[in-house]
């Protein structure tokens, strides 16, 4: 399937889809002048295209791709895209002054315009919105921490997609020593929150009701390469963790053997072009969004 997909200059091309929610996959223009974002139903090879943000009759010019979300309103059968976007670029001591200049968007798929609600995050948010139990889950940046010490580790930011309101939710534990990235990552429909100690080892956890669970943990050694590498999601439902590396080569930890093992694929020539994704398979259809 083709389909529209953000210039090569503008992103790396390995971030083609931004996220997904029910076996939808959303991506976007990604063009410095054009943030129209694009819901993709591949397995029925359809698109539904998003109207651009509109606020006071003034579209904006910068980037929605790092903070949306797409998620499910299951109180009736909707479903919803979330942008917090900026008004202006801020930086400085005003990073994190969330309320000035910050605006929270929502588009119902199959209306014709976004609406700004009044609510926003606690803390600026970044990379992929994961949605889970009826809330979209992301990172705080960590471009900066404010008055958030970084010894507690990245937080979460939710938003309930019914009641549209945000929430925060600790990490699992204070930052690991050494050089630590953060991922969330969608774990069969459960929030998993990944540290990885760069060239040391991986903590996979699991956001359940009463908090966060162990799920994992293992050494990164062969045949896991140096450097860093990012979870997929389960490979199966034993729970065994699917990993990549930025060579785009494929590794599976076992949980039940605590072994690593890479794992192959056919017909692929042109690895450091291609976006891997867990895909679940989804009845929903994007034509009855489609009005022209």
């Amino acid at each position: 399937m083709e389909f529209m997909c953000k210039s090569g200059t503008y992103r790396y091309p390995n971030d083609i889809v931004l996220g997904s929610c029910n076996g939808l996959l959303y991506s976007s223009k990604g063009h410095c002048d054009d943030n129209t974002l694009f819901v993709i139903h591949p397995l029925r090879k359809e698109s539904y295209e998003l109207p651009p943000i509109n606020i006071h009759n003034s579209y904006l010019q910068v980037s929605v791709e790092e903070t949306c979300g797409l998620g499910f309103d299951y109180s009736n059968n909707t479903f919803k895209m979330v942008s917090v976007v900026l008004r202006e670029h801020v930086s400085g001591p005003n990073f994190y002054q969330v309320n000035e200049g910050i605006y929270t968007m929502v588009h119902v798929l199959g209306t014709d315009s976004w609406r700004k609600i009044p609510q926003v995050p606690s803390y600026p948010i970044t990379g992929e919105g994961v949605f889970a139990n009826g809330c979209l889950h992301w990172l705080i940046s960590n471009e900066r921490y404010g008055d958030h010490s970084p010894d507690l580790g990245r937080r979460v930011v939710s938003f309930d997609v019914s009641n549209e309101k945000f929430g925060l939710i600790n990490a699992p534990h204070g930052r690991p020593c050494g050089l630590v990235r953060e991922q969330l990552v969608d774990l069969h429909g459960e929030v998993g929150y990944v540290y990885h100690i760069v060239n040391h080892g991986v903590e996979v956890w699991v956001l359940k009701e009463r908090g966060w669970v162990m799920h994992c943990e293992f050494d990164q050694k062969w045949p896991l390469p140096r450097g860093v590498i990012k979870v997929l999601g389960f490979w199966n439902q034993n729970g065994d963790v699917l990993m990549t590396d930025k060579w785009k080569e494929i590794y599976v930890y076992n949980l039940e053997n605590d072994s690593l093992d890479q794992a192959y694929f056919v017909g692929w020539e042109e690895k450091a072009a291609i976006d891997i994704r867990l895909y679940q398979i989804s009845l929903f259809t994007t034509r009855n969004w489609i009005n022209n």
